[in-house]
């Protein structure tokens, strides 16, 4: 099983999307007939990873929302944190722009839960790059501003003080 899984990894570095799917697939299979959810969880959502790339959106959303309801099931809020923003962002070209803000806040709510600042900090800015896109510049500049000030990783803290600057720009301020 982590056999599977380690070649579909090393497939997905390469970019050999198709063949992390075969990976994937079969990593998920072996993890059901153990009964073993983590790796369920975690495989499944590799799954929808490599599924997105090819563009098998319904398919991705699938694989990932079985991650989910799994990662719920198992009352394991760092994982829901992480699989739901993960949803967001691999299926995003087919949700709706509600459905990508519900998804985000829930991510949010679950990973300020358990501290899991990463998950909040993309959360954050995650969502405030849709409140910008429909016009909310005033809580796009705060989503921006929180995600900042929870970035540790250098390059993602200049990434959201860029955008909140471009907000404030677009705010007149």
């Amino acid at each position: 099983m982590d056999q599977s899984s380690d070649r579909g990894w090393q497939c997905l570095e390469r970019k050999e999307f198709a063949e992390a799917q075969q990976h994937y697939e079969k990593a998920v299979q072996l993890a059901n007939e153990l009964n073993d959810n983590w790796r369920r969880i975690s495989f499944s959502q590799l799954l929808g990873l490599a599924l997105n790339e090819q563009d098998k959106l319904p398919e991705a959303k699938d694989a990932l929302e079985r991650a989910l309801r799994l990662a719920e099931s198992e009352d394991d809020l760092r994982v829901v944190g992480h699989g739901m923003l993960l949803a967001c962002r691999t299926c995003s070209r087919e949700m709706d722009e509600s459905a990508a803000i519900a998804l985000l806040w829930r991510a949010l709510d679950s990973a300020l839960e358990v501290n899991d600042g990463q998950t909040s900090e993309v959360s954050l800015g995650c969502l405030g790059e849709i409140y910008r896109n429909r016009g909310w510049l005033e809580q796009a500049a705060e989503c921006f501003r929180q995600a900042a000030e929870l970035g540790e990783d250098k390059h993602n803290r200049i990434a959201w003080l860029g955008n909140l600057g471009q907000t404030l720009a677009e705010m007149g301020d």
